[in-house]
């Protein structure tokens, strides 16, 4: 992550944590508006909220959550999931782009003592707990549950080898891109410094002989 970006993080969890209290956000979504006004306001006037925008480059990157209940009245909520596209991509990509990745619902289940429960966990792999995969119908989330989400985003547009490698690396960097998928769609060959020029290259020129040595479909 950038040093922008850590920055903007940083910002908006500080206002949400002094603004936003658990009854805060029960009684703004009791609320006419259904929403804190005034916080809305502090988040456009500190941070320029409403005029924050997705890089063009980041068009068709996916994204994921996870909700954990916090000060629930009952100890948890249940919660209705009616997901699709687990299984195929819902999105096409354009040129010889490849289509957007598909979505995931995961019902974690934490240890019953919550001694490993980290509410902070920055990937589905680092939360601890039983992983249950769903897709439809209504489940409890109690105690340090959570549900993580991951939804695709639009499919690409034109050959993904042909993308600048120093912008793959880039997105690497910056969590937007696993050095997983730099490798295997992008064709990058990650080191210390960015990227191999030479390595890429070959790399590139394997997945390209792939290509041409498929039998038709």
């Amino acid at each position: 992550m950038s040093e922008e970006r850590e920055l903007l993080r940083e910002t908006v969890a500080a206002l949400v944590e002094k603004h936003a209290s658990p009854a805060a956000v029960r009684a703004a979504a009791e609320s006419e508006l259904g929403y804190d006004e005034s916080l809305w306001k502090l988040l456009c006037e500190q941070v320029g909220a409403a005029a924050l925008v997705v890089p063009e480059e980041f068009g068709g990157a996916g994204g994921e959550l996870a909700i954990v209940p916090h000060d629930a009245p009952d100890g948890g909520m249940h919660y209705v999931v009616s997901g699709k596209g687990t299984k195929f991509p819902q999105s096409e990509g354009l040129a010889g782009g490849y289509p957007g990745g598909v979505n995931d619902y995961v019902w974690v289940k934490a240890p019953t003592t919550g001694a490993n429960a980290d509410p902070f966990a920055q990937s589905l792999s680092d939360m601890a707990g039983e992983k249950v995969p769903v897709s439809w119908g209504v489940f409890p989330l109690m105690g340090q549950d959570a549900l993580y989400v991951s939804w695709n985003g639009g499919g690409g547009i034109g050959d993904p080898l042909e993308r600048d490698p120093q912008a793959v690396a880039r997105d690497v960097f910056d969590r937007v891109v696993s050095p997983e998928a730099a490798a295997k769609v992008y064709g990058v060959v990650l080191n210390t410094d960015g990227f191999d020029p030479d390595a890429t290259r070959q790399r590139r020129a394997a997945i390209r002989h792939g290509r041409l040595a498929r039998e038709p479909a």
